[in-house]
């Protein structure tokens, strides 16, 4: 099992997402945040290099052909946590012609604690991972700063 990790003699300036040459959709300037978009790569003191995203935008993580499984994990942002009810992650698995072949409904609850997904089964025919953020099942988008992290 090939896991997706950066080592110490890597380039330091290289991204611990840049092998997966991801596509961010729904990404908008936004005042409502520190870093002035609602989807992309943030740097946190806790956990390093994440992917934030808001609700109603997503992001594709195409799999490098030499990774069989792909472990995540997912938290509202502690900044917020206070003050979201919890969001929703939806992962879809995509074929060669980006074709949904399986999808999968993650709720995001507000806390400290990370919630950890294995993207498993990783063969030729899914090609890509597209993450999408919602609103999670109270419907409510206040302060629903999804981080994902490589784990």
């Amino acid at each position: 099992m090939v896991q997706a990790e950066q080592t110490q003699d890597e380039n330091v300036n290289q991204s611990v997402w840049s092998e997966f040459d991801l596509e961010f959709e729904g990404s908008e300037k936004t005042s409502d945040n520190p870093w002035g978009y609602t989807t992309g790569i943030i740097d946190t003191d806790f956990a390093g290099e994440c992917i934030l995203l808001n609700p109603n935008t997503s992001v594709t993580l195409n799999i490098p052909e030499n990774l069989d499984s792909l472990n995540l994990a997912f938290k509202i942002h502690p900044w917020v946590a206070e003050s979201s009810d919890g969001a929703g992650i939806i992962v879809q698995y995509l074929d060669l012609n980006q074709n949904i072949v399986k999808e999968i409904c993650l709720d995001v609850i507000n806390g400290e604690e990370w919630f950890s997904y294995s993207i498993e089964s990783i063969d030729e025919n899914d090609t890509n991972v597209r993450l999408t953020c919602n609103n999670g099942k109270n419907n409510n988008d206040t302060a629903d700063w999804v981080i994902i992290a490589l784990h």
